[in-house]
């Protein structure tokens, strides 16, 4: 597990909630997986985040609203996994989960991840399910 730390955004019109992470984390995994696969990888058309609220969940506690707004969150990133169109790494944040369960969200159903590459024309290719 490696240790790392973001800036908290809000949304302005939304009720998304982004960490926006260091882009060179991305970048060293975006390579490995490219270089692994042999596949065009593009990254997050967002750039390096990890997702705290999609914006689909309206807070039950919108007083708090952009509380953290601006701050630091630390977190853990591990496993790089894919599913054949997406490669990421799971995280993890006792803050970032703070922050949902205050704002009265609920634990995310599948925990975070930082997006690593989108793996272009995956099933145009053979070799696609090797293991990363």
């Amino acid at each position: 597990m490696f240790k790392s730390k973001g800036i908290i955004r809000y949304g302005d019109n939304s009720w998304w909630i982004t960490v926006k992470t260091c882009e060179t984390i991305t970048d060293y995994y975006r390579w490995f997986v490219s270089k692994h696969v042999h596949y065009c990888v593009s990254g997050s058309r967002h750039g390096s985040h990890i997702t705290v609220n999609r914006g689909e969940l309206e807070p039950f506690n919108k007083e708090i609203w952009k509380k953290y707004n601006g701050q630091e969150a630390e977190f853990y990133y591990h496993t790089l996994e894919h599913n054949k169109v997406y490669a990421w790494l799971k995280v993890e944040s006792e803050f970032l989960s703070h922050i949902r369960h205050e704002l009265g969200l609920g634990p995310k159903t599948n925990g975070f991840h930082l997006t690593v590459a989108r793996i272009q024309n995956p099933y145009k290719f053979p070799g696609i399910s090797k293991e990363l």
